[in-house]
């Protein structure tokens, strides 16, 4: 709670977890228990965390379009009196496919771009995970991909595999 001014403030909670790439406002009344009941145009929210910039009145990791996943310290500030907080981002959501075949047709000893099969996007990166000996038998069978991020994060796909 904020002291020793004439507003009360109080925080809904000291420390706010967020899902990776969802935008976080420099707006006090998102943060703040009954913001009807302040003065918001004397409130301020900063970050005291290297590295973050604001841009369109949401916090972003310098260079990028989003906070990347860590805990960071915020105030908000009413003249000379601060109110400390954390917010803390997480990624939770295993990759996107843009595709999601059942099937794949290769060529013996062919090189396969996971990539181009499943098109998969996270903002903490995607890692695919497949057997190393798939196209070097000529043969039919079904073969799990896994695809992760950083975080552990995954989704599996069964594809069934024919190779000529």
């Amino acid at each position: 709670m904020l002291t020793g001014c004439s507003q009360n403030l109080t925080l809904t909670n000291q420390t706010f977890v967020l899902e990776l790439g969802v935008d976080v406002y420099a707006n006090p009344s998102l943060y703040l228990e009954n913001p009807e009941k302040v003065d918001l145009d004397r409130l301020s929210v900063e970050a005291d965390a290297p590295g973050i910039t604001i841009t369109d009145n949401r916090f972003v990791t310098v260079g990028l379009d989003y906070l990347t996943v860590g805990e960071y310290n915020f105030l908000i500030r009413d003249g000379q009196e601060t109110i400390p907080f954390v917010i803390k981002i997480k990624d939770t959501k295993a990759p996107s496919l843009a595709r999601s075949p059942s099937s794949l047709d290769l060529k013996y000893g062919q090189d396969v771009n996971w990539d181009d099969v499943f098109g998969a996007s996270d903002l903490s990166g995607v890692y695919y995970e497949a057997p190393s000996d798939l196209t070097w038998n000529t043969e039919e069978r079904d073969v799990d991909i896994r695809i992760r991020d950083r975080f552990g994060n995954s989704i599996t796909r069964t594809l069934h595999i024919t190779v000529s």
